[in-house]
């Protein structure tokens, strides 16, 4: 059975830095499970690696698709598919590495997704309900159509909501789903998750986010913008983008801005907490902070069974 090793942890916590300092020991190839960072001209915001990061370990799945694409969970599951195959072919180690609960989970637990194929209509009524009417009611409207998946959809989630009104109002069956793919129950799967003490990660994210901003993230969202690519994107759900567009139209201020986007990043390392869970068996916990973080990782990869290194 091939080994996959699976790197997650909360957004800051140093996932890509571990990565590029483990291909000095093991065979490794990166597959990205961010998703944001799968999305082209989106390059600071998203954190993604570095050109002399990649140049060190070969990255797959970022700048695949342009900004207002459609890219899901599904699409993402069957690309790590084929990377994965194809990296074990040429005898190396993928590793997923990401913060996206989702897209990780999806193959750890090997999801399966409905076939109902995307209604563009049904959505921009959706969407625009949800606009003027709020969340609540949009939700109220699944809970009508089907009371089960409802109640497995945080209410706050509208694309969620709407994807699952969209299943559920289709004429096609909801028994219609794809059947398990046997690939991902045959691998080895070495999960690591990074932590570190939350006020140090909070101050972590806050230098990062200054950093962001020092290296032309206001200019970044500004030429997204001007190439014409909506506001409302789904691509422009991360911390920091939402908010300067509000910049840009006069909606708020700089510092308030940065204020914000701080304060909703700190949000989504709890929310990703909430998906890699320290009481997680499953996960092999290291402390990032740890200056001998690197040695351990190694150790307890090089322990494992079968392991290339």
């Amino acid at each position: 059975m091939p080994n996959v090793i699976v790197i997650v942890g909360p957004t800051a916590s140093g996932k890509t830095d571990l990565c590029v300092q483990l291909n000095a020991e093991f065979p490794i190839e990166v597959i990205n499970a961010d998703s944001r960072q799968v999305y082209k001209l989106m390059d600071i915001g998203t954190a993604k690696p570095t050109k002399t990061q990649i140049l060190q370990v070969p990255h797959h799945l970022i700048n695949i698709v342009d900004p207002g694409d459609e890219f899901n969970v599904s699409i993402f599951k069957q690309l790590a598919k084929s990377t994965m195959q194809s990296i074990t072919s040429n005898s190396n180690i993928p590793v997923i590495c990401g913060g996206s609960g989702q897209y990780v989970k999806s193959i750890l637990d090997n999801w399966t997704f409905a076939n109902t194929p995307p209604d563009k209509d049904l959505r921009a009524y959706l969407y625009r309900f949800a606009k003027d009417q709020g969340n609540i009611q949009l939700y109220e409207k699944l809970k009508h159509l089907d009371p089960v998946r409802a109640s497995q959809i945080d209410f706050r989630n509208t694309h969620r909501i709407i994807r699952a009104i969209e299943i559920s109002s289709s004429p096609i069956p909801t028994t219609s789903i794809d059947q398990p793919d046997v690939y991902f129950q045959e691998n080895n799967y070495f999960i690591i998750g990074l932590t570190m003490d939350r006020e140090l990660l909070y101050n972590r994210i806050d230098a990062r986010v200054d950093e962001m901003l020092d290296s032309g993230l206001y200019d970044e969202v500004q030429k997204l913008l001007k190439l014409g690519y909506s506001h409302s994107a789904r691509c422009f759900n991360s911390p920091g983008y939402r908010e300067l567009i509000k910049v840009i139209h006069g909606e708020l201020t700089l510092r308030e801005a940065v204020s914000q986007i701080k304060n909703r990043t700190h949000k989504l390392a709890r929310k990703q907490y909430n998906w890699f869970k320290l009481t997680d068996t499953n996960i092999n916990w290291f402390d990032s902070n740890d200056i001998d973080l690197l040695s351990n990782v190694t150790c307890f990869l090089k322990s494992l069974p079968d392991m290339i290194h």
